[in-house]
């Protein structure tokens, strides 16, 4: 964690979601680490390698609750 930002290192299976499945699964993972101590926000990599996650602002590389509406944020 840097600067109580979560990187998330995922394997390349997370590739074979697509769209609406894609963006309710990096949701999920969002709000599980936000629930974490200290995180604020959460940045994604596959395999080692950054990545901008799809939200509900588009694509996005440092995702807070914010990037997410109902019914993905259940804020």
């Amino acid at each position: 964690m840097t600067n109580s930002t979560l990187r998330i290192d995922l394997s390349g299976d997370i590739k074979s979601l697509g769209g609406s499945a894609a963006k309710a699964a990096y949701a999920q993972l969002v709000f599980t680490a936000l629930d974490l101590p200290g995180v604020k926000s959460v940045r994604f990599a596959i395999e080692g390698d950054d990545i901008d996650a799809i939200t509900d602002d588009g694509s996005v590389t440092i995702i807070t609750a914010k990037n997410f509406k109902r019914p993905l944020n259940p804020n």
